[in-house]
């Protein structure tokens, strides 16, 4: 469950796959498809435009709430298990105590912590 940055705004993740949205004055709610199993973590980003939901299908998906869009799927070698979004960056943790560190709506993975040692993604090596 994660509140919205601007209430009364609300959401929650679903054992069906799906993430809802709710506003409890108005009773208005919102459903957003696409996890094919346990949805984990819920978290919106500081402007509260977009949602991040991870799932124990092992990916993280990126939706534009205006629109209602898939804006980008992130893959994982386990199930999500953590997830906080800060200063336009997504954070995540994983099953397998990977913490990965995103730039969410280019789809970018910034570095793959394990352990005690930080991995950056091969273009970024030098």
């Amino acid at each position: 469950m994660a509140h919205h940055p601007h209430p009364p705004w609300f959401t929650v993740g679903f054992a069906d796959g799906t993430t809802r949205l709710f506003d409890p004055l108005t009773r208005i709610s919102m459903t957003l498809p696409g996890h094919t199993w346990d949805v984990t973590q819920v978290a919106f980003d500081e402007t509260g435009k977009h949602l991040f939901t991870a799932s124990r299908d092992q990916t993280i998906r990126a939706y534009d709430l205006q629109s209602r869009r898939l804006l980008a799927i992130l893959p994982h070698s386990d199930w999500v298990t953590g997830l906080v979004c800060h200063a336009g960056r997504l954070i995540n943790s994983s099953l397998d105590g990977r913490v990965w560190l995103w730039s969410p709506l280019e789809g970018r993975l910034l570095a793959k912590l394990e352990a005690d040692r930080a991995q950056l993604p091969q273009s970024h090596a030098a």
